[in-house]
C-alpha cells in the first residue's frame, strides 16, 4: 500500500513575527533543511501545503503543491484533496516548523500504522507542570503526560473520516481521532524534534545542536629562530644535528612552536606560545618543545590534519622526513601530516623558520 506525506508549510507565523521558514539555522534556511530532512524513499507522493515559491528548486519536481487554508484543518483537507487515498494507505502529516525530524521517527510512525489506526510521536515533559487559573492552582502529575510531536500517521480510512467530521476546532488531527473513537498509539519522539515557534527558539536550537555537530576549524602558526654553533638542533621533536642549535629560551624547535600556535588558533584560544610558556620563566628554560606541545594537545584537543613548510639551510632534512612526521603524528594525534623542507634562498642562512596550518574537529559548547 502507498505511503503519503502531507507537509504543512502555510502557517502565518503569528507568534514568530515573521516568516520562520525563511529563517537561517546554522547558515541554511529552515525550509532547505526541512526538505533535506525528509526520507523521500519512504513516500510515494509528498504534498507541500504552502506557497509554491518556498519549495527549494531541487525538490520542485518531487512534490505536489496545495494551497494553505485559513485553519490547520483546511490546510490538511487541501493537501488530502491532491491525493487519491485508499482506506488501507498510510498518510503522515508533518508540521514544517519541525524541520529537524529524524528519518527514524518517520520510519517508526509508518511501522506502527500496521497495528494502530493513528500513531503520534511524543516525549515526556521534564519541567514541573502546574495548572493556574485565577485563584485555582494545582500541580499536575507528569506521569502519563506527553509532549506531542509530528509526523503523525493515519490509515487512509481514518484520515478521510477525520476531514469529513464536524470536529474542526482542534489542535491536531489526533484530537479528532480521539473523539471519533479510533485506536491511537504513541511512539517515541526525539528531543531534537523541536517546533520553531518563537524567534528565540532558533538560537536555542543552534546552541543545542552545535554541541553534537562536529565543526572543522583551521589554525595557522609561524615561528622563527636564529641558528648558532654547537649544541643540538631539533626539528619536529627530532634531533637533526649536534653541530648547531636553535637559539631560544626552550630548545628552540620552531616547527613545534608554530604547531602550538596553529592549534591554539584552530581552537579559538586568544593566546600564543609566548603567553602560555613565557620566555624568562625558569620553568621553561631549556624545556623540550615536545613537552609544550603535549600540554597544549592535552588541554585543547588533537589535530586531524597538518601541513607545514620548514626553511632551514644549515642541515639537510630530507633523510629525517619520516622520523619527523612520525614524531609529530604521535604528538598531535593527526592521521595526515605533510611537511615541505626548503633552503633559505633569499633568507639569512642562519634562520630556522616554520609555517604550519592545522585543521581540528571540535564541538562547541552551548
Amino acid at each position: 500500500m502507498p505511503n503519503y506525506l502531507v507537509l504543512l508549510g502555510g502557517g502565518k507565523s503569528t507568534r514568530y513575527g515573521k516568516d520562520k521558514l525563511s529563517e537561517k539555522f546554522m547558515g541554511k534556511s529552515v525550509v532547505d533543511i526541512l526538505f533535506s530532512s525528509i526520507p523521500w524513499q519512504l513516500f510515494d507522493e509528498v504534498v507541500w501545503v504552502g506557497n509554491a515559491s518556498k519549495v527549494p528548486a531541487k525538490y520542485r519536481r518531487q512534490v505536489i503543491v496545495a494551497p494553505p487554508g485559513e485553519t490547520r484543518y483546511l490546510s490538511v483537507k487541501n493537501g488530502l484533496d491532491k491525493l487519491n487515498v485508499d482506506d488501507g494507505d498510510k498518510v503522515l502529516i508533518h508540521d514544517g516548523a519541525r524541520f529537524l525530524a529524524s528519518h527514524s521517527m518517520f520510519e517508526r510512525v509508518i511501522a506502527y500504522l500496521d497495528r494502530c489506526d493513528v500513531v503520534y510521536p511524543a516525549i515526556p515533559p521534564t519541567d514541573a507542570l502546574r495548572f493556574h487559573h485565577e485563584n485555582e492552582i494545582k500541580t499536575v502529575s507528569r506521569e502519563h503526560v506527553y509532549r506531542v510531536q509530528t509526523p503523525q500517521g493515519f490509515r487512509g480510512n481514518v484520515i478521510k473520516a477525520i476531514v469529513q467530521s464536524e470536529h474542526k476546532d482542534v489542535y491536531d488531527e489526533v484530537m479528532i481521532a480521539e473523539k471519533l473513537g479510533f485506536r491511537i498509539c504513541r511512539v517515541d519522539g526525539d528531543i531534537t524534534n523541536i517546533k520553531l515557534t518563537y524567534p528565540e527558539d532558533i538560537r536555542q536550537m543552534e546552541k543545542c545542536i552545535s554541541r553534537f555537530i562536529p565543526i572543522q576549524s583551521i589554525g595557522i602558526g609561524f615561528d622563527s629562530h636564529m641558528v648558532g654553533e654547537g649544541g643540538f638542533l631539533y626539528v619536529g621533536g627530532v634531533k637533526v644535528s649536534d653541530e648547531y642549535h636553535s637559539i631560544g629560551w626552550s630548545d628552540g624547535d620552531a616547527l613545534l612552536h608554530a604547531t602550538v600556535d596553529a592549534i591554539l588558533s584552530a581552537y579559538g584560544v586568544s593566546e600564543d606560545i609566548g603567553s602560555l610558556f613565557p620566555p624568562g620563566n625558569m620553568d621553561y628554560k631549556g624545556i623540550r618543545s615536545t613537552e609544550l606541545l603535549r600540554r597544549v594537545v592535552e588541554k585543547y584537543g588533537p589535530v586531524s590534519q597538518m601541513s607545514a613548510v620548514v626553511i632551514l639551510s644549515k642541515v639537510k632534512l630530507k633523510s629525517f622526513r619520516s622520523a619527523i612526521i612520525g614524531e609529530i603524528k604521535k604528538l598531535i594525534g593527526a592521521d595526515k601530516v605533510a611537511i615541505t623542507f626548503k633552503t633559505a634562498e633569499g633568507f639569512d642562512d642562519n634562520l630556522y623558520i616554520a609555517y604550519v596550518i592545522v585543521s581540528v574537529v571540535r564541538r562547541d559548547e552551548a
